[in-house]
C-alpha cells in the first residue's frame, strides 16, 4: 500500500495498522503492544474487514434488528450494506497533524485556550474545518473523507445498538466525550449539558483519551463530529457496492456523524445523521481519514 508502513496487529483487535509516513512519524508500541502517539505522530490507518452489515435503526421492534427508541426517520429503514475491506483512522485527525500538512491550526480549542490546562494540545482533533477544506487537504494525502456506511460500519464494530458500547447510556463511561459534568465545571453555557457523567474533559479529547472499539477505533461517538462523504439523502436513494456511497441527490448539504462535545449524549447514537453546508465550519466538527485498499 504506497506511501503506508505496517505496524502489525493491534494485540487487542487482531486487526492490522498502518501509519501514513506522509502525516507524521511512526508511533512505537509500549511493552503491551499498544500504540505510544506523540504530537508529531502520523496518521494511523487500521484495515478494515469487509462485510455486509445492517445500516441504520428502526423503533417499533424491540426484538428486530438495530432497535433504537430514539430512530429519526431519516435513519430508517434498517438495510443491508456490502463493504470490501478499506482503511479507517483509528482516532480523528489532530491539530498537530493538519498544521503539519497545511501550514495552520484552524482550531478554536487550542493548546492555549484559557481554561484548558494541558500539555498535549497536537494531540487533540483538529476542528474549525469544512467539508471543502478536508476534501482538498485528505485528497492532497491521497486520503479521501469516507462514506457514510464506511463510518457506520466502523463506528458499530459489529453491533446493533445506539452507541458501540450498548444500549444504555451508563455503558458510554470511559468511552465517549460529551457535554457532561466537565463542561458544566468549565463554565460551558451550551444546551442540554447532562451532570450524569463527568469525562475529565472541557471540550473535546485527546487521541488516545477514550475506550476504543473493537475495532481499535476512538471517539467515534461524541468528542467532535465527522465529516463524510456524501450529501444528505434518504435510505431510499441507491448506493454503490463496494463502499456504500449513496448517489447525488439534489441535497446540497455534507452528513456530519459522531455527535460533539457540546451536545448531550442522544446526538452521539451511532445513527444520527444532521447535515450541513459544505462551506460550514464549527468548533465542534472535524473530521476522519479514510483510504480504499489498493487492490
Amino acid at each position: 500500500q504506497l506511501g503506508l508502513l505496517p505496524l502489525g496487529r493491534d494485540p487487542r483487535t487482531g486487526l492490522w495498522e498502518f501509519v501514513h509516513v506522509q502525516s507524521g512519524s511512526v508511533p512505537e508500541r509500549d511493552a503491551g503492544g499498544q500504540l505510544v502517539l506523540a504530537e508529531d505522530s502520523g496518521i494511523v490507518l487500521v484495515l478494515l474487514p469487509g462485510g455486509t452489515f445492517w445500516m441504520g435503526a428502526q423503533r417499533d421492534d424491540p426484538d428486530g434488528t438495530s432497535y433504537d427508541p430514539l430512530a429519526a426517520s431519516d435513519e430508517q429503514p434498517v438495510h443491508q450494506v456490502t463493504l470490501w475491506p478499506f482503511f479507517l483512522s483509528r482516532h480523528e485527525l489532530t491539530q498537530s497533524q493538519w498544521a503539519g500538512f497545511t501550514g495552520h491550526n484552524p482550531s478554536t480549542y487550542t493548546l492555549d485556550f484559557p481554561g484548558e490546562e494541558r500539555d498535549d494540545g497536537g494531540l487533540h482533533p483538529v476542528e474549525n474545518v469544512s467539508w471543502d477544506e478536508c476534501a482538498l487537504v485528505l485528497g492532497r494525502m491521497g486520503l479521501t473523507l469516507p462514506t457514510e456506511a464506511q463510518w457506520e460500519y466502523g463506528a458499530r464494530a459489529g453491533t446493533q445498538t445506539p452507541w458501540w458500547t450498548g444500549a444504555d447510556r451508563e455503558s458510554l463511561a470511559g468511552a465517549v466525550n460529551f457535554g457532561d459534568a466537565a463542561a458544566l465545571r468549565f463554565g460551558a453555557i451550551w444546551p442540554a449539558l447532562s451532570d450524569w457523567l463527568d469525562d475529565g474533559f472541557a471540550v473535546h479529547a485527546h487521541a488516545g483519551g477514550l475506550r476504543p472499539n473493537a475495532f481499535g477505533l476512538e471517539q467515534v461517538h461524541g468528542n467532535v463530529g465527522e465529516w463524510c462523504r456524501e450529501r444528505w439523502s434518504g435510505y431510499s436513494a441507491p448506493h454503490s457496492l463496494g463502499d456504500g456511497e449513496r448517489l447525488p441527490t439534489d441535497f446540497l448539504n455534507r452528513i456530519v456523524r459522531g455527535g460533539g462535545f457540546v451536545f448531550p449524549v442522544e446526538a452521539s447514537r451511532v445513527t444520527a445523521r444532521p447535515a450541513w453546508e459544505s462551506t460550514y465550519r464549527s468548533n465542534f466538527i472535524g473530521v476522519r481519514a479514510a483510504r480504499p485498499l489498493e487492490r
